[in-house]
């Protein structure tokens, strides 16, 4: 094969897989409320191992609030409707991360201090080399000490 040929083919290559993502891939994720819910509600429902062993009807839970976000349509109604799900479920392990418009927040369960303080730990953080806390209530996140 000669050289020229060879240069031709990468460029061929190289040309066919950088105008391929479009095919797979959206190019940027759905801002739509009742989409956005959707995806939430599937990734809780295939991800979150305790969600058959809550005492609520999660597929009520599920259709009465997306009705309520095809009623209203915005996204102030989507982050409420998030925030109710996640009380309502009890589940201190979920946290919702989201960004909008002039606001980066999260969402997560906290009740569980006050409704379960057996479990409120003690401090903690003289196992950590270094430490994060977030609220000033908890340590988010470490590198632990190696002893």
């Amino acid at each position: 094969m000669t050289e020229a040929l060879k240069i031709l083919l990468v460029i061929l290559m190289l040309a066919t897989i950088s105008g391929c993502d479009g095919l797979f891939f959206d190019e940027t994720p759905s801002t739509k409320p009742l989409e956005v819910y959707d995806a939430f509600t599937y990734e809780l429902n295939a991800k979150s191992a305790f969600l058959q062993y809550v005492s609520v009807d999660v597929d009520s839970l599920f259709n009465d609030h997306r009705n309520q976000i095809k009623q209203y349509d915005n996204g102030s109604q989507l982050i409420r409707s998030l925030k109710e799900i996640l009380n309502e479920l009890e589940d201190a392990h979920t946290r919702l991360i989201y960004s909008m418009p002039r606001e980066q927040m999260y969402i997560r369960y906290d009740k569980w201090k006050t409704k379960y303080l057996k479990n409120d730990l003690s401090d903690i953080s003289h196992y950590f080399e270094s430490y994060s806390v977030i609220g000033g209530e908890r340590i988010e996140y470490g590198k632990l000490k190696n002893k």
